[in-house]
Order: C-alpha cells, then structure tokens, then sequence
C-alpha cells in the first residue's frame, strides 16, 4: 500500500507539472512579449526609441530622444541585441559610441565612446559581442576592437587596408567570416572582401575578393539560416543611372563565394535583408521609393516570378525584420517618417500597413523584442 501511494503521489506531480503552460487554464509564467522601435535620426543627430502596440501597431516614445554626436550615419545591434554600436563623422573627430539596450523598456544607455577612423561607414560586431569591426572609407580600411565585457571599453587591436573603399560590413551567422561591400565606380571596381575572422585573436586573414567592374556594392546580408550571401551592386553616377544588380551565392568553406544563383537586374537598390528564416530577401529602392521582397524556393534559389512589391514613402533608406512576428521596417529619409509592412510567410506576398511619423531623416530602423 505504501508503494502504491508513493506512485500516486509521483504520478500527481508528473500530471500537475505537464499542464503548466497555455493549455492547461493556469497562469502563464512567461510574461507577454514587448516590442521596441530603435530609430536613427540624421537631421537632428539622435536616436529615437518607442514602444510598439502588440495590437495596433501604434508606436509610442518611450522618452525624450537620445541625442548622438553630429552626423551619424549608422546604428547596429549585437546579434542578442543588447548593445547598440552608433558610428558619427562629428565635424572632423569620427567617433563609435556604444550603447546598452534595456529589451524590457527600450530605453538605451551609453556604455562607452571612442575615436575611430576618418571616414566610418558600417560597423559589425561578432556573435559573442568580443570583437566589433569599423569599416573606414578612405583610406580605406577595418579598424579592429577587442570589447571589455564589463566595461564595454574597446581597445584597439589592429587597422587592416582592403581595397577600394569600404562601405558596409556583415559577419557571417557562425562568426567564422567578416564580408566587406566594397563601393569604388573606378578601376577595378566595387564587389567584395571576405576575411576569416580568429575566433580567438579577432584578426582577419584571407581577402578572397570579386570585383564588380564600374559599379559599387552598396549593401551586402548574409542568411541567418544558410550559407547563402547577397550583395547589391549600383551605379552611383549621374543619379543612379545605368546597371543595378541582387546577387546571391553560396559561401564556401573557405568563405569564398561561389555559384548557387545567377544576378537579376533591379532598379535603384540602396540595402538589403534577409528575414529571420532566411527564405526571403528585402530591398529598399532609395530613388525609386520600393520595397521588394524577393522569395527563395525549397532549394535556397531565387524565384524570379515570385516578387512582391509595395511603394514606400521618400527616400527609404534602410529595411528591418521584426525579430518574432511577420513585420517590415522601412525608414524614409526623405519623409521623416517608418512604413510598417506585414508578410505572408507562406508565399512572400507584403501589404502595407501604416507610415509612423519619427525623428528629422531617418536613416536607419531597428526592432527589438523583450524575450
């Protein structure tokens, strides 16, 4: 008997533990999930942050705007996005500032600030948040830092020259590979730079590099899923006119590039992203005020038939994914303001949702999520 009820007892706590969660009719531990919109203002050097409605998508500030230093020209979050990496040119003294994001109230806090190069452009920051990578344009040229966990302090380690000029930079989501967009309209031309990053050191060997004659690469994403890699490639003269290219390979083991796709012509790119699935890519199209998204099949290929486009406000400038739900960011430059798009996930079909009026030039739009 005394078994008996000893078995019933652990049967009741096996029963009573399995109905814990949605299902079961009792509270939920896991506390609703918050959403915060990360804006970077270029017309009034600041940094803008609101709380995103679950439910009707109104954003609301969390407080006063964070003021930068003058000019800045980009904001990137860490992979766990929990530090925000702002670079400014500061009337002749280029800066990178470091910021703590709050996920639980959007609200950011400077950590640290530093000088960098002369001309920064795009700045990447390694999956364990050890190693941040500043691309400087002329000369050109990575700058590499080496992170304090505690006191957010970066040394510098090394500058690195590449060729033709540095514009934007994204790691691979392993962190073995740090891919820089070259953008130089003379010979030889943009393309990219790729480099394997020492997981240890934080140095970069390597330079396996394609060029892309007469054009530049503006923008360049790496799938956060595969080993599929995109680089935009545009004629910046004469306002744009001429070839624009979305390519899309595969990378290798030795992060070379390679095949898997083929080039399709589009009008006016400014930048790209993939989605956290990593089956479609988005592109804003600055002149031409697009978003596109671009849907990849079962075998990782670009369909061309399958392209979904919406129209955007002025001068979009910069695409974001929402990190849990279907949602797409765009900021307008030119309209001071952020289009909201929702995604059909089964066929890549966006429709427009609403335009949120924000700071003075918006150049860049990112969403973070509490958990």
């Amino acid at each position: 008997m005394l078994m008996q009820n000893r078995l019933a007892t652990v049967l009741l706590v096996i029963l009573l533990t399995s109905c814990q969660g949605s299902d079961s009719g009792l509270p939920d531990t896991q506390p609703p999930t918050k959403y915060f919109g990360l804006v970077l203002n270029q017309g009034d050097d600041t940094i803008s942050s609101y709380q995103i409605d679950v439910d009707t998508n109104t954003w609301m500030p969390t407080g006063p705007d964070i003021n930068t230093l003058s000019g800045p020209n980009t904001l990137r979050l860490s992979k766990d996005k929990t530090l925000a990496f702002v670079l400014t040119t500061n009337s002749g003294s280029p800066s990178i500032t470091t910021y703590k994001v709050d996920r639980n109230t959007g609200t950011l806090t400077q950590a640290y600030r530093r000088g960098t190069g002369s001309t920064p452009m795009d700045v990447a920051i390694s999956p364990d948040k050890r190693f941040v990578y500043v691309a400087n344009n002329t000369p050109s040229s990575i700058y590499i830092y080496e992170r304090d966990p505690i006191t957010n302090v970066l040394t510098e380690l090394s500058v690195l020259g590449i060729a033709a000029n540095a514009q934007q930079l994204e790691i691979t989501r392993d962190g073995r590979f740090l891919y820089v967009g070259r953008a130089d309209l003379a010979t030889p031309g943009g393309g990219i730079s790729a480099y394997l990053i020492n997981s240890t050191t934080g140095m970069l060997t390597g330079g396996f590099s394609t060029t892309v004659v007469g054009l530049s690469t503006t923008s360049v994403a790496a799938s956060p899923t595969t080993n599929k890699f995109c680089q935009l490639d545009t004629n910046l003269k004469s306002g744009f006119a001429g070839d624009h290219r979305l390519t899309c390979r595969d990378i290798t083991a030795t992060g070379s590039t390679t095949g898997g796709e083929f080039s399709i012509t589009i009008n006016y790119p400014y930048h790209i992203k993939f989605d956290r699935t990593g089956k479609f890519i988005f592109v804003v199209h600055k002149v031409s005020n697009k978003v596109t998204a671009f849907t990849r099949n079962e075998f990782g290929v670009l369909v061309p038939d399958k392209v979904n486009q919406q129209n955007t406000q002025t001068s979009p400038s910069w695409v974001s994914i929402d990190p849990k739900r279907n949602f797409i960011y765009v900021a307008n430059t030119g309209s001071d303001s952020v289009s909201v798009y929702i995604l059909n996930p089964n066929n890549g079909a966006i429709g427009f949702l609403q335009n949120v009026s924000v700071g003075s030039q918006p150049i860049v739009v990112e969403v973070v999520a509490s958990n």
